[in-house]
């Protein structure tokens, strides 16, 4: 129950807990053709997925790979 200033009635309300996603993975896009930037946020079971990402922007010849891990508990 929730009282609020203002208002003589008590609210209720019905709270369900629940998993919150959260991708791994907050950024990715070509530096320049062939070299990709991968921002990680942290390290999780959807990282390799998340990595995929890269495959959205259309290309499939990787020649290089920026890692951003600042901001990244494992990556410290």
């Amino acid at each position: 129950m929730v009282s609020r200033e203002g208002s003589a009635d008590n609210l209720t309300f019905t709270v369900t807990r629940d998993d919150i996603s959260r991708k791994s993975v907050e950024d990715a896009f070509w530096v320049k053709p062939g070299v990709a930037y991968l921002k990680i946020l942290s390290f999780a079971e959807t990282t390799g997925a998340n990595w995929t990402t890269t495959k959205r922007l259309g290309e499939n010849n990787i020649k290089g790979l920026v890692l951003d891990l600042r901001q990244n508990p494992a990556g410290c």
